[in-house]
């Protein structure tokens, strides 16, 4: 009982006790139905004969949900497949257009550069259709595993014993359509990655196409080129002579600026240098003079930096008096906290004593409440079990062919009453007093259930009082 109330919802009685509430979680078990009893022998046929069990075979669906699984793995995979090969086909797209601005906004040709770039991207493509084409192969073949291992479960759900011939038909009927079901799924898959190859194949000797037009128009811009060069260097040598006259008479005239230069600069120098050595001597003299002027400042600023000092150091001992004061003041302070911090242990000391009492009161109490309890439920039981006894009694004597038997008599509003003020008063029980209580309670119903007593025999001409 208590395994299967942890599984459901688990009962904090305590809890329950503390805050006053219900008793939360999921009550007691209730009895089985259908308890077994013994029949005696009688002269009717019909009660001894054996009573027909149908049972109730249902197919085996594990293999069914098996292969929509693998047939929605299939799917998924088809997907993510289909997803790639659009992304690689738009990528291929992309670098096309990007090659076919190239080509457009060329001036003088296509660069080596750029050559090896668009035969790596080509490069790189190709490499992209050989993986896809090597998906396409490994899901290939992983279909038709899964196709091998389906008709094997086909063959095997066929040769299994005959049990419900009608039911298994049925089974093998709807087994035998989804397998052609996913079969025409199978070969609609295959059939469509049979179509995207060619397209594949197609796309990739247009793209070999426009790469051969793209080498021969790359060799009519290097044979273009060529010639342009041959022509400048014919016009370079035919210019060659002129610029040999003019560099030569340049030459000539640089020869002249640059003598008239240096007779300027040696006159400029010689100005220079006299002016220079007059500053020099001024600048002497004002140095001198400004010396003298600098000791005066000196002498001053010690003067004023030891007056400061000194007011510094009277401030310093004032400000450490202050301090000292302050801690004696903060001394005091803490002294008076730890004092009312003490008081304060007190009185809570006290009043945890005073609460530890009440609640040791109060558990004596809930223990005195389910003494009593436990007694009214057992004085209960005993009436029940004392009424079950005399009516067994009764029985018996009936059994044995006694004339007049007097039947027991049951208060059952007063039992209910007793019990439903029981049941009313069990909030105030403890953990292990709720848990004997409903032990007990069980019990009881289980002793009041009709099942437990069946009358099977009822002879004519018995009076019972």
């Amino acid at each position: 009982m208590t395994t299967r109330r942890g599984r459901s919802q688990n009962r904090d009685t305590a809890k329950d006790i503390i805050l006053g509430l219900a008793p939360s979680g999921q009550g007691p078990r209730q009895p089985k139905e259908g308890v077994s009893t013994y029949t005696p022998k009688t002269e009717d046929p019909k009660v001894e004969r054996v009573e027909r069990v149908i049972v109730d075979r249902r197919p085996d669906s594990s293999a069914i949900h098996r292969l929509q699984n693998q047939l929605d793995e299939l799917k998924r995979q088809n997907k993510d497949l289909l997803l790639a090969e659009q992304a690689a086909r738009k990528r291929l797209e992309a670098n096309h257009d990007a090659l076919q601005r190239r080509i457009i906004s060329s001036d003088d040709g296509i660069r080596a550069r750029d050559y090896d770039e668009l035969r790596r991207q080509i490069s790189s493509v190709d490499g992209k259709m050989m993986s896809l084409n090597n998906d396409i192969n490994g899901l290939r073949s992983a279909m038709d595993r899964q196709m091998n291992d389906l008709l094997h479960i086909n063959n095997e759900m066929k040769s299994r014993p005959v049990i419900d011939p009608s039911k298994l038909a049925n089974s093998a009927q709807q087994m035998d359509g989804k397998v052609r079901d996913l079969h025409s799924q199978v070969m609609q898959l295959k059939q469509t990655l049979e179509s995207e190859r060619h397209e594949r194949v197609k796309e990739g000797n247009a793209l070999n196409s426009a790469l051969q037009r793209l080498q021969d128009y790359i060799k009519q811009q290097d044979a273009s080129r060529s010639e342009v060069l041959s022509n400048l260097s014919k016009k370079g040598d035919m210019d060659k002579e002129k610029l040999t006259e003019e560099a030569r008479r340049l030459n000539e005239k640089i020869g002249l600026i640059t003598a008239e230069v240096t007779r300027n600069t040696t006159e400029g120098q010689r100005k220079l240098r006299d002016d220079l050595f007059q500053r020099c001597a001024a600048l002497e003299a004002a140095l001198k003079a400004q010396g003298d002027k600098s000791g005066d400042i000196q002498r001053d600023n010690k003067r004023a930096l030891e007056e400061r000092l000194r007011s510094q150091e009277q401030l310093t001992e004032s400000l450490n008096k202050q301090l000292l004061t302050d801690r004696a003041k903060q001394k005091e302070r803490f002294q008076k906290v730890n004092e009312a911090l003490a008081a304060l242990e007190h009185h809570l000391e006290l009043g945890n004593n005073k609460i530890d009492n009440i609640m040791n009161s109060e558990i004596q109490t809930r223990k005195l409440h389910e003494k009593s309890l436990l007694s009214k439920i057992t004085e209960v039981e005993d009436k029940l079990n004392s009424y079950i006894g005399n009516l067994t009694k009764s029985i018996d004597e009936v059994k044995s062919g006694k004339e007049s038997v007097k039947i027991p008599s049951l208060d059952v509003d007063a039992l209910r009453r007793e019990m439903e003020a029981i049941a009313a008063d069990k909030n105030k029980l403890s953990m292990e007093g709720l848990l004997k209580l409903e032990e007990k309670m069980t019990r009881v119903q289980a002793g009041c259930t009709p099942a437990y007593v069946t009358w099977t025999i009822m002879a004519p001409g018995i009076r019972y009082t």
